[in-house]
């Protein structure tokens, strides 16, 4: 990778039989298609050489490159009439690297993450074409390439050393984000902050009929009541996705009996039902009769100190 340093590459002076020429004593040139290559005679200390000496036809160096791609290295003297000796050399990125800042999200809010490959000299190395994958602690932590049409991944490709990807969490905590590039064993970790609203709800019953309100309201057959949701955000930051559900009055095993009556659709941003069979129905579905098994509304964002009221009437049997 850049600015590693490979291992000995070992050259052979070799005759028409291409076996070593061990009367050759003498020096070759040493070359590099990289501007930014290097070459040694020693591992350390490193100092740069622009040829090597061969001893019976035998010569050694290393090689170290500050920029990705691949470098042809050659072994020429071509004064004396030999053929060069050439190889390419692979040289990976430095390191992978999360250069966005951390970030501080709420749940089921999302977030990008910027990837960058870099040389040693920590500019982007924009000749890296190739994939990274990565990871969350959070166990309900989900990447994905785009923020407005989300499926999860695992992988991101970095064009011309760069990319971007977005994060978004279930739950609250401080989860760690890991990028890895295995065929370079180069990565990169940062850690993340994911907070939670705090929301709250608040359920009462107005007994139309009788017009009084209570938990512990005495009722009658052919009762009307209203049962009054307010859901609450008590927390500093926004929420997300809130859905209200209510199946429990419904429990006919434990409450008596009722026929739905009407539910409100506003201010939800939409509702549901589950029908008799115990079937949750699409969003946007309104029950077309008095049978069913519970409701519930979603509300897509409920903001810091927001309350929003859903009510629903039922006639007991």
């Amino acid at each position: 990778m850049c600015g590693s340093i490979s291992k000995q590459i070992k050259v052979s002076a070799t005759g028409a039989e291409t076996a070593a020429d061990i009367t050759f004593n003498d020096t070759a040139l040493l070359f590099t298609s990289s501007e930014s290559g290097h070459f040694s005679i020693f591992f350390v200390p490193w100092i740069d050489i622009t040829k090597v000496s061969f001893v019976s036809g035998q010569a050694s160096f290393y090689y170290r490159d500050y920029c990705s791609g691949n470098a042809v290295i050659t072994v020429s003297r071509n004064d004396l009439g030999m053929l060069p000796g050439l190889q390419t050399e692979k040289i990976g990125a430095a390191s992978i690297v999360i250069a966005s800042l951390p970030f501080r999200i709420s749940t089921g809010e999302s977030a990008p993450v910027i990837v960058e490959a870099r040389n040693s000299d920590s500019s982007v190395d924009t000749t890296f074409n190739d994939s990274v994958r990565f990871s969350t602690t959070s166990e309900k932590g989900k990447f994905s390439a785009s923020n407005t049409s989300w499926k999860d991944t695992t992988s991101l490709y970095l064009s011309s050393g760069t990319g971007t990807v977005f994060y978004r969490d279930r739950i609250s905590g401080s989860p760690s984000i890991v990028m890895v590039c295995a065929d370079l064993n180069i990565s990169d970790t940062q850690q993340e902050t994911v907070v939670q609203p705090v929301i709250t709800i608040e359920k009462q019953m107005f007994n139309e009929s009788k017009g009084e309100t209570g938990v512990l309201t005495q009722i009658s057959n052919g009762d009307t009541l209203v049962y009054i949701l307010t859901v609450s955000n008590l927390g500093t930051n926004t929420a997300i996705e809130v859905v209200i559900t209510d199946t429990v009055v419904f429990n006919t095993s434990v409450y008596v009996p009722l026929f739905f009556l009407s539910m409100d659709t506003f201010p939800a941003d939409t509702w549901s039902y589950m029908d008799a069979d115990g079937i949750w129905q699409p969003w946007g579905s309104v029950p077309p009769g008095s049978d069913i098994k519970g409701l519930r509304w979603l509300i897509s964002t409920l903001g810091v100190g927001e309350a929003r009221v859903v009510r629903f009437r039922v006639r007991v049997k």
